[in-house]
């Protein structure tokens, strides 16, 4: 059986992270609690937060409309990964 990881996707930076399963959830948790933290830094700005653990998508706009942070993640075996993402 293959292994699953989550692949996180830094869309402002193209970087991606991989987490096994159990690391993810505390992840995917304070990545939600750090996007809200810099929503109301924004003042005005926009937060989208969609999808479920296993896949979705955290955009955070500044009042302007201008991208200030912008993370997806999809969960996918390992053997998968190696043949859609770098």
């Amino acid at each position: 059986m293959d292994e699953l990881r989550v692949y996180l996707r830094d869309l402002t930076s193209g970087e991606w992270t991989a987490y096994a399963p159990g690391t993810w959830i505390d992840q995917y948790l304070n990545r939600i609690a750090a996007a809200i933290e810099r929503h109301a830094d924004t003042v005005g700005g926009s937060l989208a937060l969609t999808g479920t653990p296993e896949r979705g998508r955290i955009t955070v706009c500044d009042a302007k409309g201008m991208v200030v942070l912008d993370f997806d993640w999809q969960t996918m075996t390992v053997s998968a990964q190696k043949h859609v993402y770098p």
